[in-house]
């Protein structure tokens, strides 16, 4: 019994594409830092074969209708070199039609061969060692009629000949060549028999012409009355130039191959053909010896060949020659070498040449040099997600491939706390509707938490994806605790609504300098502040940090007051302790409730080092761990060894006053530089005892600058003084 067909609606089927679609594209962003390159890399070796491909069509077509074109002409039905003469001028205009012909010639059935070369330019004239003025070379060879020789015998008489000629035609000088029509017989030749057995225009592999030592194809077709063949010689010089133009980086090797990995084009200017050749004889000179003018006429008598891939001496060609085989005709073959000390990412993409043999186009690209475009790469990978959505599901692009792009981009700002946090706009099927609506009130969730937990380990944990864990681990960080004075008092006396408004100021400018420094905001204790640094992200200057955004909210206390005494409000002054110790910090609590906060002496003895503000009428008080982590870059004087509840060992407390080569807003004022100086000496003396000495300098102080810990000190050190006898 077979199983029944499973049948869903539309609408079903619609929410499992969109699932599918959406889960690729998620993946997609996850790997998209690592895959970035390959893609970008495959995109760019597409579009640079498709060009390639199209610059190499565009060179030949022209050539293929002008040689269609010259089969269909009556040169064929010439029969004398006078005659094929006149048909010059139509040569001539074809030949300047199409500049990658570098030669027209006509095969006949008789034998008889008919040959136009164009001269570009007054260089290449010179460079054949002819007139300067020529512009074409007419070769041709005849079979004249038969005559008797000597009697019982018969010949036909063949001649060859080169006659030049200038711009307009005009004959500059003729040469006799009864060599070359005795050697040649066009009827031999494989463009003649190709095309004599067919219809259709035939083109050749690419070879090295033996007369100029360039690269090229030959194209043939037999004559439309079937009496002769027209060829054209079409130059593939311009492929050099073509890879010039294409090149992906600065460092891409190119190279243009035929189906048996000889080279037609490379784009760093290597040789890829014998020496050129500049006549038909060796030019020999006074300054070469025998030996060479005997290899110098070697060369130039010995027909001349392509070079393989492996004897170009690029290294990286030589590693890609072991996957040449196995190239497929119909789609590119993408792999990554090793070669000069670099990692290079290679194609090997074929070129499907209209009516010819295949090349390959083999692209070479340093690693280095992809990773530079990151940015454009990762454009064109949501290009290629699009595209590729679009091939799979055309019918479903506007519906479901698009929104769900936009959708994706925005997931990804939202994961990476970046960009525009623009609303998703509604859509008109109910699904993406619902699914945008789902991410607006998550974007809204994820910044309202924000607001509660530290912004870096929101995104770390969103970019984990990782279940929240009850755990913690110690860490050595600085602890800040911040408190207003006398707020019991104020409370009691300003009404409920305006003392909100006023803590609130006061908490938004501390938050406000906490985050400026890189700190993380614990929480809020009433008027109380509770802020640490080197979690979750690590600070090696914690303590540092922390001082300086403690001085930055004392100072900005200062502007919140003005604001208050214009108002005739009562102003606050706020406390500060700070402290740097080993403390466990992590997510602390049960799986219903966590905090992610710090615990451990060193918590206790930062909200104690708050409460002694009060004790010794100071602002900042920081303890002697703070003092050794960043003593040299902070103004602080010492107050006094303290002993705190919970332990037994007593420590040196601080006030901090300023920054040194701070910002203005932190920099310590001349007032606050000599208190400084001025207390460490004092404190000196109250550190060996000496407190009369000590009693004398914190008394200047008191005198001088009316200085509030020097006036608790000067109690301390008269407690201390040894009443005289």
């Amino acid at each position: 019994m077979s199983l029944p067909r499973i049948k869903l609606p539309f609408s079903i089927l619609l929410i499992l594409l969109i699932a599918l679609v959406a889960g690729a594209l998620s993946l997609l962003g996850h790997r998209m830092a690592l895959q970035a390159n390959d893609v970008a890399a495959m995109q760019r070796t597409l579009s640079v074969s498709a060009e390639t491909l199209n610059s190499i069509e565009q060179l030949l077509s022209s050539a293929r209708l002008v040689t269609r074109l010259t089969s269909r002409s009556t040169l064929s039905q010439q029969e004398d070199l006078d005659e094929r003469l006149s048909q010059l001028g139509f040569i001539k205009q074809a030949l300047r039609d199409s500049p990658s012909i570098s030669s027209m010639f006509i095969g006949y059935a008789t034998g008889d061969f008919f040959m136009v070369r164009v001269v570009r330019d007054q260089q290449h004239s010179i460079a054949l060692k002819i007139h300067p003025d020529t512009r074409f070379i007419v070769q041709s060879i005849e079979h004249t009629d038969i005559e008797y020789s000597a009697p019982g015998s018969i010949k036909a008489n063949v001649r060859g000949r080169f006659i030049y000629f200038d711009e307009e035609l005009k004959q500059i000088s003729q040469s006799y060549r009864p060599d070359y029509a005795k050697d040649y017989d066009p009827r031999v030749r494989d463009w003649y028999k190709n095309a004599f057995r067919g219809t259709e225009l035939m083109t050749s592999p690419p070879y090295v012409f033996f007369s100029d030592r360039t690269l090229g194809q030959t194209m043939s077709i037999k004559t439309a009355d079937g009496l002769a063949v027209i060829g054209a010689d079409i130059g593939l010089s311009v492929l050099k130039d073509i890879l010039k133009a294409k090149r992906i980086t600065p460092g891409t090797h190119s190279v243009i191959v035929n189906d048996d990995g000889f080279v037609l084009a490379i784009d760093h200017g290597l040789v890829t053909a014998a020496t050129p050749v500049i006549s038909g004889r060796a030019q020999t000179s006074p300054l070469i010896n025998n030996q060479q003018a005997k290899s110098a006429e070697q060369m130039l008598t010995t027909p001349p060949s392509l070079t393989s891939l492996r004897e170009v001496g690029v290294p990286i060609f030589s590693a890609m020659m072991s996957t040449f085989h196995e190239r497929d005709r119909g789609k590119p073959i993408l792999a990554d070498f090793s070669a000069s000390d670099l990692h290079w990412r290679t194609s090997i993409s074929p070129l499907n040449i209209t009516g010819g043999s295949t090349f390959y186009l083999l692209i070479a690209s340093p690693d280095e040099e992809l990773l530079a475009g990151a940015h454009e790469i990762r454009q064109r990978t949501l290009i290629l997600a699009v595209i590729i959505s679009l091939c799979s599901l055309p019918l479903g692009y506007l519906l479901i491939s698009r929104p769900l792009q936009i959708l994706s981009n925005d997931i990804a700002r939202m994961m990476d706390f970046s960009g525009q946090n623009t609303a998703v706009k509604s859509s008109f099927i109910i699904e993406l509707s619902t699914l945008g609506l789902a991410i607006n009130r998550l974007r809204q969730a994820i910044l309202a938490f924000t607001a509660y937990v530290p912004r870096e380990l929101v995104s770390d944990l969103v970019k984990s994806g990782e279940e929240i864990k009850v755990g913690g681990e110690s860490r050595y960080l600085t602890i800040m605790f911040t408190d207003l004075k006398d707020f019991s008092a104020l409370s009691e006396s300003t009404p409920s609504r305006e003392l909100l408004q006023r803590v609130s100021y006061y908490l938004e400018l501390m938050t406000l300098a906490v985050k400026q420094e890189r700190g993380t905001v614990d929480k809020f204790i009433g008027d109380a502040v509770m802020a640490f640094w080197g979690a979750p992200v690590v600070d090696q200057n914690h303590a540092y940090h922390a001082c300086v955004a403690a001085l930055k909210g004392k100072r900005r206390m200062v502007t919140l007051n003005e604001k208050l005494l214009a108002e005739q409000k009562t102003p606050l002054s706020v406390r500060i302790g700070i402290h740097t110790d080993a403390v466990l910090v992590g997510n602390i609590g049960s799986l219903e409730r966590l905090s992610y906060t710090v615990m451990g002496d060193g918590v206790n003895i930062a909200s104690r080092l708050e409460g002694i503000n009060k004790s010794y009428d100071t602002q900042i008080c920081v303890s002697h761990s703070v003092y050794k982590e960043a003593g040299e870059r902070l103004w602080l004087r010492p107050i006094e060894k303290i002993r705190v509840k919970g332990r037994e060992s007593e420590f040196l407390i601080y006030e901090l006053l300023g920054i040194r080569d701070g910002s203005p807003e932190t920099q310590a004022s001349d007032t606050e530089q000599a208190l400084c100086v001025l207390t460490e000496q004092a404190y000196g003396l109250y550190a060996k005892k000496c407190y009369q000495e000590a009693l004398t300098v914190y008394l200047q102080l008191v005198e001088r600058f009316d200085d509030s810990l020097a006036k608790v000190m000067v109690a301390k050190c008269q407690a201390n003084v040894t009443p005289e006898a």
